[in-house]
């Protein structure tokens, strides 16, 4: 039976134990639901809220909302893993809630996008994957009465070639940590196992690296190198990243593990622990400097590290398509053939669901105020560029 859900705005008390509370959620913590997270939009135009829903008068998740006011138009909400709840079902009672609490407690929203970290659609669904589908399939139980329908909008968001659209994890791969050491090596790909154990054969050091300006250094200059120094990748600015490194590392759930040849670091990557999930967030390497196998036997040994301090998953974050064959199909195609070899399957999240309060002032946003606030935005903030 599908829970009844209220929501709230959270208490001072939860939200200064805001992480906690989020790692108590149904699916886990996120990244992306955490007040690192908060503190760095809050630096780049979003103002955070924390929201509770609440069944049978009890907590039941924990949600960050980012908000944005529009002139002219209003408040402007979007939830980045909200409400992230165990099924389809469950979502939708979760959307419903939010929306009778934007209609009591928020009459100045006029729109809310929320992206529930919810893998429901199969990624080798070549329709699924086209976004030919505007409504997936797993929503049909979203919102079962029928007047709901009228406020609720969907749109499937996968992620897509121009980078200002869609989001770039919708489709990703996550590796199942919850398993032995020998069971989770043989769930690899055979090419994958061989390169693993090949940069353990050719003496490939693993490293942890401490959180210092030495290690922002060089992660800075490593991601500037990968595929070669391609030129089609977005990269947040430095201090964006920076701000993420830092607060994520000096909260103890960030940490940077390096690959070493030959006394010179190849490979780099920063992982998020967030309760028991864990996730690749930012990376850089050097082809130059590396042996084959390095980043191979880097992410392993990541893996192995994240299971002793307790993740049952391992999100290696964007893939592309199944029917992308190329960089040029989509932008992940290449990354993501390395992130596969550790996965055999991909994991498609549900997308992005609209509730939209004001009729008139979501086509005026949609036809024309996103593109001009998102000009507008990048130009005071600058918190992407092309590399």
């Amino acid at each position: 039976m599908t829970s009844v859900y209220t929501v709230r705005a959270a208490s001072r008390a939860e939200q200064e134990n805001w992480d906690e509370l989020s790692e108590q959620n149904p699916l886990g913590g996120e990244f992306s639901n955490s007040r690192v997270f908060a503190k760095v939009k809050s630096q780049y135009g979003w103002h955070p809220r924390f929201l509770i829903w609440e069944t049978d008068g009890k907590p039941a998740f924990a949600g960050l909302v980012l908000e944005r006011r529009i002139p002219l138009l209003g408040k402007f909400w979007y939830l980045p893993t909200a409400p992230a709840l165990q099924d389809a079902a469950e979502v939708g009672a979760g959307l419903k809630a939010l929306e009778e609490y934007v209609k009591t407690h928020e009459p100045t929203v006029f729109a809310v996008s929320a992206e529930p970290t919810l893998p429901v659609i199969p990624a080798d669904d070549p329709d699924t994957v086209a976004g030919r589908h505007t409504l997936p399939p797993s929503f049909a139980s979203l919102i079962p009465e029928k007047e709901a329908l009228d406020t609720i909008k969907s749109r499937l968001s996968v992620p897509v070639t121009d980078l200002k659209r869609g989001r770039m994890d919708a489709i990703t791969a996550v590796i199942d940590l919850d398993q032995t050491a020998d069971e989770l090596l043989a769930s690899f790909d055979k090419k994958c196992r061989n390169m693993v154990r090949r940069g353990e054969r050719e003496g490939v050091e693993f490293r942890e690296l401490p959180a210092t300006q030495e290690t922002f250094d060089k992660m800075w200059e490593l991601m500037h190198k990968v595929g070669g120094g391609r030129t089609d990748l977005v990269i947040r600015p430095r201090a964006y990243l920076e701000s993420y490194w830092r607060g994520f590392a000096d909260q103890g759930r960030g940490r940077f593990y390096a690959a070493v040849d030959k006394g010179e670091i190849s490979v780099l990557a920063f992982v998020v622990l967030t309760g028991k999930n864990a996730t690749y967030k930012d990376g850089g390497s050097d082809r130059a400097l590396q042996s084959a196998g390095s980043a191979n036997y880097l992410h392993w040994r990541i893996m192995l590290e994240m299971q002793k301090l307790g993740a049952t998953s391992y999100n290696m974050f964007g893939v592309a398509p199944v029917t992308a064959q190329s960089d040029t199909d989509h932008i992940n195609y290449s990354l993501g053939r390395f992130k596969l070899s550790f996965s055999k399957r991909r994991s498609t999240l549900v997308g992005r669901v609209e509730l939209i309060f004001n009729e008139k002032k979501y086509k005026l946003w949609s036809r024309v105020g996103a593109g001009i606030a998102s000009r507008l935005h990048a130009r005071k903030y600058k918190d992407s560029q092309m590399i």
